[in-house]
């Protein structure tokens, strides 16, 4: 059975991801909870808004360039994507952030899918390894110079059935 997306849109807004789903004119269709909570608006109050609210005023224009351009030739960006970006919340304090991109072809045009991460406390060589360790699609193991394991990834863990 295939899910509705009336389905689909629950699951979206129930993520425990800030996922910003957009249309192709930049206005806001669906904001999970979670998205709601790190850029401080409540429940419904970013549907429909353009995108752009969700930045600094400085960089709204050029985004709006740059969204342009990406629904011209839409392709998926990672989280871990090394390009710096700025969150603004509703009160105006602003955050370092990481987004993910994902174009989703419908019906109605081209949607893009937004994974967003407030990464403001990761500004560390330490924490961004460890992000980097755990956004890894496969399995990762670090081993010591005797042969004793000092590191694992949680795709290890779901591999392999042990607990760290």
């Amino acid at each position: 059975m295939k899910p509705d997306s009336d389905s689909i849109a629950e699951v979206l807004k129930t993520s425990i991801d800030a996922v910003v789903v957009v249309n192709g004119d930049g206005d806001i269709v669906l904001a999970s909870k979670a998205a709601e909570n790190l850029f401080g608006y409540g429940e419904g109050e970013l549907d429909g808004q353009q995108v752009e609210l969700l930045m600094p005023e400085a960089m709204r224009k050029a985004h709006q360039s740059h969204r342009r351009r990406f629904h011209e030739s839409p392709r998926s960006r990672p989280l871990l994507s090394g390009i710096d970006i700025k969150g603004r919340r509703k009160d105006g304090t602003l955050f370092d952030a990481d987004i993910a991109l994902t174009p989703v072809h419908t019906e109605d045009g081209v949607l893009v899918a937004s994974t967003i991460r407030d990464i403001s406390a990761d500004n560390t060589s330490d924490a961004y390894f460890r992000n980097v360790l755990e956004s890894a699609p496969d399995a990762i193991i670090i081993i010591d110079h005797f042969g004793k394991i000092t590191v694992v990834n949680g795709q290890a863990e779901i591999l392999f059935g042990y607990d760290r």
